[in-house]
């Protein structure tokens, strides 16, 4: 069965919960031979078109082994996702060791078990997932003398955080022009740096307030 199928009717049978959605989509799933490139299509571009209804509880949670599987059982999921995620796997091979722990390894011991641990994979913010290059590595005193160089533009990146936007591709606007000033990639990479911080610094100003 193709994946558009089996996503109709799982939205059919959901009446509008996700959690419900997802759950019908494990029990579609599970079986079909391609399975794990079944659950792959799925997270990359079928679960973006669903449109949920927030009135509708999760029958799914109703389930008597579901606080059993929260309480014991959510972070083991979250963590081997986590682990799965370090190893730079290739994306074929990533959704088939995903898939084969939720729906054949012996952590979980039913059906209910397994759906509880389909949701906990597809919505873990690693998945979908993407192998890609490993980043620029550059040591510290690289690191400071470019950005004893680009001092000056470090501080309009500052200025640009600091100012008000309405929107905030008038700012994303704005960084990528200034990206635009240096040509040497890594003192491009510096810069992008030296903008994450500034943004991690406006996130934790504004948790503050």
């Amino acid at each position: 069965m193709k994946c558009k199928e089996i996503c109709r009717i799982a939205q059919e049978k959901s009446g509008g919960n996700l959690t419900d959605y997802i759950a019908g989509v494990y029990e579609q799933i599970s079986g079909e031979p391609q399975a794990a490139e079944l659950f792959r299509e799925f997270v990359e571009e079928e679960i973006l078109n669903f449109k949920a209804r927030k009135d509708v509880k999760a029958r799914l949670f109703e389930e008597p082994e579901a606080q059993r599987w929260f309480a014991h059982k959510s972070r083991l999921t979250e963590g081997y996702i986590d682990y799965l995620s370090q190893m730079d796997l290739a994306e074929p091979d990533f959704y088939e060791k995903a898939w084969d722990f939720v729906d054949k390894s012996d952590y979980f011991s039913d059906k209910t078990e397994r759906k509880l641990a389909f949701r906990s994979v597809c919505m873990h913010p690693l998945v979908p997932y993407y192998q890609v290059p490993e980043g620029l590595h550059m040591d510290e005193e690289e690191y400071r003398e470019i950005l004893k160089r680009l001092l000056p533009i470090c501080c309009r990146i500052r200025f640009v955080f600091s100012k008000m936007y309405e929107q905030r591709t008038e700012r994303a606007s704005v960084l990528a022009d200034i990206l635009k000033m240096v040509s040497d990639e890594r003192e491009k990479v510096v810069l992008l740096a030296v903008m994450l911080n500034e943004q991690e610094k406006n996130v934790r100003s504004s948790e503050e307030e």
